[in-house]
């Protein structure tokens, strides 16, 4: 069966398109069942083009296994991958499946790979190499067709240098290299994963998040991102902490993204409203976001006169600039 993404249904919608520098390279990855390494920064957003790898392949109908490496004990961390058997050890009541056996006919996900403790490289070489494992406490090999999908956002040839990592194992899961480059150096995907996490949140919370003002989104492009996606995951977070319905504004912003002086002055309290005056001002902030701050225009979006609107306007904190592009 062929598939090729252009054609492709996105269950991830904006977040898609987010990465979508990434698109010709996807598209010619995710049907070949080859081996990927994806390297980048922390929080760039790696789990979820491996994710978009699996889905968009052959295997997408069974198991996405993800494993970070480097939160994973290392004293469990076999068991964990590989399962074991009764009696393997003191708390082994019974048989229990290892990550990679629930991954079969799917896709592994190894993230941070390149903290994988030395005994287990060599498991994992075998099973690359052979495709066959052996759960703790086993006497014979078992078999598993999963798909090997590595993350790192650290150099694994300095690591092979230094004897950290192996080196035929590296050159076994960097068939295909995969670079993502940090959000810093993709600005135009902000928009896009704004609108994603919103959305995501929206589901989550139970709100009504319409998105973030104009002056939001400008600091939010102007912003550096050191940590990443992850990081403008959180400020979205934050930002729905405060901001009950409508916009989120620079005031639901975390202190250090507030701009000072003028600006910051127009956001109104939330914590001191009542949910009707939240709505309310929610209502005037979103009509004039829909509007591009022309009063007039909404003044009747609003179905009120421009001076009911102008004195709303004052007592919420709501300055029209920030809504003017």
């Amino acid at each position: 069966m062929r598939q090729r993404l252009a054609k492709f249904h996105y269950p991830q919608g904006k977040l898609f398109r987010a990465i979508s520098q990434l698109r010709g390279a996807l598209e010619k990855i995710a049907p070949t069942g080859s081996r990927v390494l994806i390297t980048g920064q922390a929080g760039a957003g790696k789990e979820v083009v491996a994710r978009l790898i699996h889905t968009h392949s052959r295997r997408s109908v069974n198991a996405f296994v993800a494993i970070n490496c480097a939160t994973m004990d290392p004293d469990r961390i076999e068991a964990e991958l590989f399962g074991y058997m009764q009696g393997a050890f003191t708390d082994a009541k019974t048989n229990k499946p290892g990550r990679i056996a629930l991954a079969d006919g799917g896709t592994v996900f190894f993230d941070e790979i390149g903290d994988l403790p030395p005994e287990t490289q060599v498991k994992l070489l075998r099973l690359l190499q052979e495709r066959e494992f052996e759960p703790l406490g086993g006497v014979k090999p078992q078999k598993a067709d999963v798909r090997v999908v590595a993350a790192t956002n650290r150099k694994l040839a300095d690591l092979v240098r230094r004897g950290v990592f192996r080196d035929d194992l590296y050159v076994r899961l960097a068939v295909v290299r995969l670079a993502i480059p940090p959000l810093a150096a993709r600005r135009e995907d902000i928009p896009y994963l704004v609108d994603h996490f919103i959305e995501r949140f929206n589901a989550k919370r139970g709100k009504n998040i319409q998105g973030v003002t104009p002056a939001v989104m400008e600091i939010l492009m102007r912003h550096d991102f050191p940590g990443n996606v992850r990081e403008l995951e959180n400020v979205i977070e934050y930002g729905f902490a405060l901001c009950h319905n409508g916009l989120i504004d620079t005031c639901h912003l975390p202190e250090e993204l507030r701009p000072a002086g003028r600006v910051t002055s127009r956001c109104h309290d939330a914590t001191n409203m009542s949910p009707l005056q939240r709505a309310e001002a929610d209502a005037v902030k979103a009509a004039l976001t829909r509007n591009a701050g022309h009063l007039g225009r909404s003044a009747a979006d609003l179905g009120v006169s421009r001076a009911t609107l102008w004195r709303k306007m004052t007592r919420y904190g709501i300055d029209v600039e920030a809504f003017r592009a």
